[in-house]
């Protein structure tokens, strides 16, 4: 690879990986203010690792039961809830969720990252937001290009913060993703292209990226230690996960309309989404993943009343910002809501 971004990325998690099973020495590669942040990513880990909750059900037969729900159908969920019961706990604290048979459901590491670098480069994605909102990603549609009057919750502008309060972090949902297929194109043998968010699409590699891709680019530029961390997060919670991930990125190199994204790429998703809402309602993401796979969430921004929830599950997570969440997005419904949040042993408000 011909620059040092994926190289750093596998530094970092084999330092990781070490210093999570006893002292090690920092690589030279690695400046000790960061290793101090992997190294406190690694302590969340092992918090949550002792704090333990069970579900009082295996998360294979709900997911049998779930049969392709994707969380908008009250009447649905509650029958899913009663036969399936949620546990009813408030989390503040750093801990993991696992069912009946000791697979894991979810982990909840608040405090997990220091979210200042990303706050400071959260400006640069103002053209890309404004493009997506327009639809001129490409020319043509960006993944959001309705204008905030499409069926789905990320676009919906009811859920935005007002234009005059949202000049930090902009409004509405960008993605990246150095290797995307078409919705309804997934195939082994159907093309794979950049984002439109990213870059410029299939056969388009000499026309010019638009000043929103440019934008979402630089960005992602500045994320290679957000990008790392995640990252760390993936390897030590799923190091199945990880692996497979940081093969497939490797083998996407290979593929020269790409390879430019994925040299610059730090994060073991194939996958940024960017929301930057108010409130996220109760969903799941069935075009990401499986019963198998981790979603990684981070807030950024969330104040103390910000949660985050799954109500199948039956936690509801203080979602402050720099809070890492690590689950299955396909298989839970989950919602970012603006409500009282409530300490565990206090009354619900």
């Amino acid at each position: 690879m011909n620059t040092d971004y994926p190289q750093f990325l596998d530094a970092v998690v084999s330092y990781a990986l070490k210093a999570a099973q006893g002292p090690t020495s920092v690589p030279s590669n690695i400046h000790p203010q960061f290793a101090e942040e992997v190294d406190h990513l690694i302590h969340i880990v092992k918090l949550a690792q002792k704090n333990r909750y069970v579900v009082p059900w295996d998360m294979r037969t709900y997911y049998a039961a779930v049969q392709g729900q994707n969380g908008t159908n009250a009447v649905r969920e509650a029958i899913l809830r009663r036969q399936f019961i949620p546990i009813h706990e408030s989390l503040s604290n750093p801990s993991v969720i696992e069912d009946t048979t000791g697979s894991i459901v979810g982990y909840y590491l608040p405090d997990a990252i220091l979210e200042g670098a990303i706050k400071q480069s959260m400006p640069i994605l103002g053209p890309t937001f404004r493009e997506n909102w327009g639809g001129t990603s490409r020319g043509t549609g960006g993944t959001g290009g309705t204008g905030g009057t499409g069926g789905s919750w990320r676009d919906a502008a009811r859920l935005f913060l007002p234009a005059d309060q949202s000049k930090a972090f902009g409004r509405g949902n960008v993605s990246a993703s150095p290797a995307w297929q078409m919705q309804g194109h997934s195939g082994f043998e159907d093309s794979i292209h950049v984002a439109a968010n990213y870059g410029p699409g299939p056969g388009l590699k000499a026309n010019r990226p638009t000043s929103g891709q440019l934008a979402f680019q630089q960005f992602m530029r500045n994320q290679l230690e957000t990008g790392c961390l995640m990252s760390v997060a993936l390897a030590l919670t799923h190091p199945e996960q990880y692996a497979l991930t940081r093969a497939g990125l490797e083998k996407l190199y290979e593929f020269e309309h790409i390879c430019d994204r994925v040299s610059e790429w730090a994060f073991a998703f194939n996958v940024l989404t960017i929301v930057a809402n108010r409130e996220s309602t109760w969903h799941r993401d069935r075009l990401s993943g499986g019963l198998e796979w981790f979603d990684a969430l981070l807030s950024i921004g969330g104040d103390d009343n910000t949660v985050l929830e799954l109500p199948g599950v039956g936690i509801r997570m203080q979602y402050t910002s720099g809070t890492m969440a690590l689950y299955s997005g396909h298989t839970h419904v989950h919602g970012v809501s603006s409500f009282t949040f409530t300490l565990p042993g206090l009354p619900h408000m």
